[in-house]
Formats: structure tokens, sequence, C-alpha cells
């Protein structure tokens, strides 16, 4: 009993295996108020599960539409339909990230010039590209960031 009133009010020095053991133990049930790392790891759970049950359908839903913008930009002009950038996300992990090419390709492999600041970079735009930057239809890849889990 005591146990649990001090684990209530945050002033055990118990790590959180050895207080749900003591539940098991008490035949006592798991409060409510679980510990700070158990409710970390079932909310990651749960934004996993909203994740890939939002991404998934609205990928598969957005394949016609993501096929018809590659096509446009494979037609109107040269170079490849994605931009791929190195990024780095949560925890410093480095990641991918992609988008449809806005501007006209340049000439290095790992597109490091649209990093660079270009104060009169509205030259550099294709012909679609300016629309897409425009109505952030070119974030449209991402979708595939949230699935990979980046």
């Amino acid at each position: 009993m005591r146990l649990k009133f001090l684990h209530a009010i945050g002033l055990t020095n118990l790590s959180d295996d050895e207080i749900i053991e003591y539940y098991k133990i008490s035949g006592d049930a798991l409060p409510h108020n679980l510990t700070p790392n158990a409710k970390l790891y079932w909310m990651s759970i749960v934004k996993r599960l909203i994740d890939v049950s939002l991404s998934l359908p609205m990928l598969f839903g957005l394949i016609p539409f993501i096929a018809l913008i590659a096509l446009i930009i494979k037609l109107s002009s040269s170079g490849p339909v994605f931009t791929i950038q190195k990024r780095i996300g949560y925890n410093r992990r480095v990641f991918n990230l992609y988008k449809f090419r806005t501007k006209v390709a340049s000439e290095d492999e790992n597109n490091e010039s649209d990093f660079l600041c270009h104060f009169d970079d509205s030259n550099r735009f294709t012909s679609i590209g300016r629309m897409l930057r425009k109505t952030s239809i070119d974030e449209i890849p991402q979708i595939i960031n949230v699935l990979k889990e980046k």
C-alpha cells in the first residue's frame, strides 16, 4: 500500500520494471498513471499505428496523381523526377528527403546548389515547378518517409 502511494506521487526510486513486477506480485491492477517509460512506449506504438493507417491509404489513393505529376515533370524538362536530399532528423538520424523536382536539374549529382542561398533563383524553376512549389504538391513524396518511419 505504501509503495502505491509513493509511486502515485512520484517519490519512488524504483525502475519501471520493478514497479510493474510489484503490481504483478501483489495482484493489484497496474494504475492508470503508468510510469513515464511505459507511457512513451505505448504512445510510440499508437503514433506508429496512426501514421501507417493514414499514410498507406493516402499513398495508394495518390498513386495516379503522383504518376501524372511524374509524367508531367519528365516531359517538361530533362533530369530526374525526384530530388533526394540528405537531412538530419530525430535523434540525429540521417534520412533521405524525397520531393518532386521543381528546379532545373543541376550538374552536380547531390544537388547541393539547393542548399546555397540564391537571391534570384526564379529562373531556375521549371515550367511546372513553380506551380508545384506554390501549392506544396512537391512535398507529396514525403509520405514515403512516414511509412519508412524516418
